[in-house]
């Protein structure tokens, strides 16, 4: 009996000290100095610290209704965090208010209530985002290969790498004194654009262009002066290469008669843009040699060229427009290769403009013309 009544109040004892000790705060150390009197728990020492429980990201935001300001040290993220939020709505904040990474590439996003870390993405990810949360995709990529003759450039230059979907704008700049000559994509024309968009690109592509001297009306050019360019409703008319007529330099006659002194039906009856060779030839095929109009302009070697002809009855009216930009040209009537009947073909007024018909006996002027 007398053991149980000294085991009773050995227990009562215990308890009063242990409790006093609480009341008054715990020390933890290896000098017996008091815990400080703000402290409920003072733990000092020089050589060893306090581990707070550790945890994975998963474990940490799995703990049921976390009191406020319990701390944790995530080793996921390699940081402590403490719920600033309340247990039924809890709320993880890195110690510090953000975490200072732990490894190259790491990065934060403020969700709205704390800095999340999404982790490093691969060699050619994009970070992109989904909802409002940022996340590292991969998405493919194409190459568009740009190339360019000499006397201009197409930019940007060389090889670009392109992602799926996006859209590239490439500039075709000439130098000075040229022009765009043809711009090729996928090889296929585009014609002679300055500009090209791939837009939404799902494939590799290839773009190209190529330059040649800038022509304009009046400009010396392959053996004469270049006297009218073709326009998008003339026979022949190309948007990727420039052609025109060429006339020659100066009249090839003040007074020549259109004929060989022998009246024929020659054939040579085309008046359009395109057809003065071929009346030239269907001419000299009918009258044979001598001296007469179509093939005095087709004995013409200016610059070393031989295709010279005498102008249809539309290129002859072209060279009346553009005269003062030729020049050399007089207030005459100048022959064309356009024959009208078996005694007259048709003839231009350098003077009014005219054109009207005239007996193939005539003594007129003559200017050769080539096409380019």
């Amino acid at each position: 009996m007398k053991k149980i009544i000294y085991l009773l109040a050995f227990t009562f004892v215990s308890l009063f000290i242990t409790n006093c000790a609480f009341a008054q705060g715990m020390s933890v150390n290896t000098t017996g100095t008091a815990a400080d009197a703000s402290a409920m728990l003072d733990v000092a020492s020089s050589t060893k610290g306090m581990l707070v429980p550790r945890m994975t990201t998963a474990q940490r935001t799995g703990i049921s209704s976390p009191a406020k300001g319990l701390l944790v040290y995530d080793s996921t993220l390699a940081s402590f965090y403490y719920n600033s939020g309340t247990s039924s709505l809890p709320v993880w904040t890195a110690v510090g208010g953000m975490t200072t990474g732990t490894y190259t590439g790491e990065i934060l996003y403020w969700n709205g209530t704390a800095w999340v870390g999404i982790g490093t993405g691969s060699s050619g990810q994009f970070l992109t985002l989904s909802g409002s949360t940022p996340t590292w995709v991969t998405l493919p990529f194409y190459t568009i290969t740009a190339s360019s003759g000499s006397n201009g450039t197409v930019s940007p230059a060389g090889v670009t790498e392109v992602s799926a979907g996006s859209t590239q704008v490439y500039s075709i700049t000439p130098s000075t004194g040229y022009a765009v000559s043809s711009v090729t994509v996928d090889g296929s024309s585009m014609g002679a654009v300055s500009t090209y968009t791939f837009s939404a690109v799902a494939a590799s592509h290839t773009i190209s262009a190529t330059f040649a001297v800038s022509l304009a009306i009046g400009q010396s050019y392959q053996g004469g002066i270049i006297a009218y360019i073709l326009q998008p409703t003339d026979p022949g008319y190309s948007s990727t290469v420039t052609h025109g007529i060429i006339a020659a330099t100066s009249d090839q006659s003040t007074g020549i008669q259109w004929y060989n002194g022998s009246y024929t039906t020659t054939g040579a009856t085309g008046t359009a843009i395109g057809t003065g060779s071929s009346n030239t030839t269907a001419i000299i095929a009918s009258q044979g040699t001598g001296s007469y109009a179509a093939l005095l302009c087709r004995q013409y070697t200016g610059g070393g060229y031989t295709d010279w002809y005498l102008p249809s009855k539309d290129e002859l009216n072209k060279l009346y427009i553009n005269r003062v930009a030729i020049g050399g040209f007089a207030s005459a009537y100048y022959w064309s290769s356009s024959e009208n009947s078996t005694v007259d073909a048709w003839v231009q007024g350098f003077y009014s403009g005219i054109q009207t018909n005239g007996s193939k006996n005539s003594t007129l002027y003559v200017r050769a013309v080539r096409a380019f």
